[in-house]
């Protein structure tokens, strides 16, 4: 449950309620297999009290696995610009959000390389979070080693 927003006072049962939630899943066939278990236990529990249900799909997101050679390739020119403390290849829980996951999935299924790219840094509070920040030194880093990239990329061996 993301959001429950129902009713006027502590004592009036609510005319209606507004639900927001979100299923996530370690792949793309978990996650659907979440979502219309979440789509039958709603009608499940408004059928139980005999009242209407609404549901309209505002978004989704996919997982999606890093072409390895480009991951490879990322990993030596990162390496070679002798700036970080460690370069991590993989972490074992998805990471990118729902845009850049679509937009990977799309160029791979065009015969390109993805990857998501993350530079770590201290945060002030987790994603999705009011007191979210994170130290803006970072992004000279990141821009060091994206330009990097795009200079490079010619060197890359992988399939296009």
């Amino acid at each position: 449950m993301g959001v429950l927003q129902a009713g006027t006072g502590r004592n009036v049962v609510p005319d209606c309620a507004l639900m927001k939630v979100e299923t996530r899943g370690v792949s793309n066939q978990v996650n659907d297999d979440i979502y219309q278990q979440a789509l039958r236990t709603i009608a499940g529990a408004a059928a139980m009290y005999g009242v209407e249900h609404e549901v309209k799909l505002m978004g989704g997101a996919r997982s999606c696995t890093p072409s390895q050679p480009w991951v490879d390739f990322i990993h030596q020119q990162a390496v070679a610009l002798g700036i970080f403390n460690s370069v991590i290849d993989t972490k074992p829980q998805a990471a990118g959000s729902e845009d850049a996951t679509y937009m990977l999935e799309r160029v791979q299924q065009h015969g390109g390389q993805a990857s998501y790219v993350i530079f770590g840094c201290e945060l002030a509070a987790g994603h999705h979070n009011a007191k979210f920040d994170f130290d803006e030194a970072v992004m000279a880093t990141a821009v060091q080693t994206l330009a990097t990239l795009a200079l490079n990329q010619a060197q890359f061996g992988g399939a296009r």
